[in-house]
């Protein structure tokens, strides 16, 4: 994924991902450490394939989308 893809579906503009992450090997630092954070998501949920599923089933991106983002604020309250 290109950081003009993180700004897309981000809804940033690319400047902000520029600024905000800086030559692509800070950026490949900071997005491990965020998958590092977000472990337990990433792997419940996170994989293309279980994406590529969901959607082949009839569900929407935006349907995948509000469970993942559930499925993460139950993940935090936990911890």
């Amino acid at each position: 994924m290109s950081r003009e893809d993180v700004a897309l579906e981000g809804g940033v503009g690319k400047g902000t991902v520029f600024r905000r992450f800086g030559d692509r090997g800070e950026f490949a630092s900071t997005l491990f450490d965020h998958v590092l954070a977000s472990l337990p998501l990433v792997i419940a949920v996170l994989r293309g394939e279980h994406i590529e599923f969901l959607l082949a089933q009839g569900m929407t991106a935006d349907e995948i989308r509000a469970g993942v983002i559930s499925l993460a604020e139950t993940l935090a309250a936990e911890v």
